[in-house]
């Protein structure tokens, strides 16, 4: 463990862009810190019990789009997020059925055209 009682593996950033402390903004306990086991850039909240992993970078570099992201996925955005995903999970959904309908259709008309070109 180290000074903010993190696990060895993870070693708090030094930030020059300041991210860190924007970070700090929107919550007191966040700290960014490098995941030597994983090799990625992970938030962590030291205000959370037990498991303190917030996000995990999913950009090459740590931007402003790192605080966005944080900001999207806060606790008091939950409710919110949860519907943003069923209503995505909704749409994937009606797609692929739409989809299938579609081939099926195709697939009966082929059906049918070799069909009616046997018989006549």
């Amino acid at each position: 463990m180290n000074k903010l009682n993190l696990p060895a593996h993870l070693d708090p950033i030094l930030d020059p862009t300041g991210i860190s402390w924007r970070l700090k903004e929107i919550d007191k306990g966040y700290v960014l810190v490098f995941n030597k086991k994983t090799k990625r850039v992970e938030v962590h909240n030291l205000s959370n019990k037990g498991d303190t992993l917030s996000v995990v970078c999913p950009y090459e570099k740590i931007d402003k789009r790192l605080l966005t992201l944080v900001r999207q996925t806060r606790r008091e955005r939950s409710e919110e997020l949860m519907a943003e995903i069923d209503a995505e999970n909704e749409k994937l959904e009606k797609s692929a059925h739409d989809k299938t309908v579609d081939n099926a259709r195709e697939r009966v008309k082929e059906l049918l055209k070799t069909k009616l070109r046997k018989e006549y």
